[in-house]
């Protein structure tokens, strides 16, 4: 085995890392596993949903301000996560769901997550693309 000069301390870290993420792994299996505690901003997003399903008034949600590709492409990609869990909720609630998108890239994969959600909810015909 060959180590490259300078790279030592890359393969000490590789190797601890790897270790970790199996110790976690192994623990799991075992069925120890770390509490994860509920992010208080998605239990707002839910009483949201069922406050607009009260006044039957349409929820906007926005995926961000960027492509999926360029500078904001992390946020946009967590704001597909985030608009999967509230078009679900929409879907089981009955509320209609406005998805304004910025750049026309984004356009195939909110439709496709949004169509997804709506599909795992049961209900595919309240799916209305455009």
């Amino acid at each position: 085995m060959i180590i490259v000069k300078g790279r030592l301390v890359d393969l000490i870290l590789t190797i601890l890392f790897c270790a970790i993420i199996y110790y976690y792994i192994y623990m799991a299996s075992k069925g120890k596993y770390r509490e994860v505690r509920r992010i208080a901003a998605l239990d707002g997003i839910e009483e949201a949903v069922k406050r607009a399903a009260e006044m039957e008034r349409p929820v906007q949600m926005s995926t961000g301000m960027g492509t999926i590709y360029g500078g904001y492409g992390a946020q946009t990609i967590a704001g597909l996560g985030v608009l999967s869990y509230v078009a679900k909720l929409c879907a089981e609630h009955d509320v209609d769901l406005i998805v304004p998108v910025r750049m026309a890239v984004n356009v195939p994969p909110t439709e496709a997550v949004v169509q997804q959600a709506y599909e795992e909810a049961g209900k595919p015909e309240l799916y209305a693309p455009g």
